[in-house]
């Protein structure tokens, strides 16, 4: 067997070398190492560092759990992924799925914002006073009741805001008779006539809003510029 006579070693490199090993290994434990020995990149494996692959990716073991402030993430892949796409804010969800969240008893004047859309609120003191609609933007939703506690001192109202004049279009169908909105600006839940669980609902497609309604007697609901 033919063995080299030739091999050259730098001395002061080689020294080099090793201090650079040192300190890259300085505190290191040899479990330690062995989290990253045998470590592929971009796949998971037990005991084993994570390490992505050249693309940023990384594959989870099959049979790994990922926990999470104590909580097991038990969801797989294909569920995550039904949250893709979606926009909607942490209050929106729970004003749309939460019928507790959407409900909210007034009794004194109200100003409403945009993030309060979808809410049904229950109209439901003896003394009048004004709830204010936001400016129009496109799917804002609203529903008034009128609560058990009706009206005896003056009008309860719902108003557009003030740069929205003029944009109150639909009806409402009171004691059997169709009353119309047109160009108006505001909701009348008449005092001493309005009876509990009449209604109007209101529907903002950005630039005018739509209303509908029912009163149980004549002259419960009415509109007004």
């Amino acid at each position: 067997m033919a063995v080299a006579t030739n091999l050259k070693i730098d001395k002061e490199d080689f020294e080099k070398k090793i201090i650079e090993m040192q300190v890259a290994l300085d505190g290191l434990t040899a479990a330690e190492l062995d989290f990253i020995d045998g470590a592929v990149a971009g796949t998971g494996a037990a005991s084993k560092a994570v390490v992505l692959d050249s693309g940023e990716d990384f594959i989870w073991p099959a049979t790994g759990q990922l926990t999470y402030g104590g909580t097991a993430i038990t969801a797989d892949g294909a569920e995550l992924n039904i949250m893709e796409g979606v926009t909607a804010t942490t209050a929106e969800v729970n004003m749309a799925a939460d019928e507790s969240a959407n409900t909210e008893v007034v009794t004194t004047t109200n100003v409403l914002t945009a993030v309060e859309s979808g809410t049904t609120y229950i109209l439901n003191a003896t003394a009048p006073f004004v709830t204010t609609l936001p400016e129009v933007a496109a799917g804002l939703r609203f529903k008034f009741y009128c609560g058990a506690l009706q009206p005896t001192a003056g009008d309860h109202t719902v108003i557009v805001h003030a740069n929205d004049q003029a944009t109150l279009f639909g009806q409402a169908v009171v004691a059997g008779v169709v009353i119309l909105s047109t160009v108006d600006d505001t909701i009348i839940f008449e005092e001493d006539t309005t009876l509990p669980g009449d209604w109007v609902d209101v529907f903002c497609d950005g630039t005018n809003w739509y209303v509908s309604g029912m009163g149980q007697v004549a002259l419960s609901i009415a509109f007004a510029t």
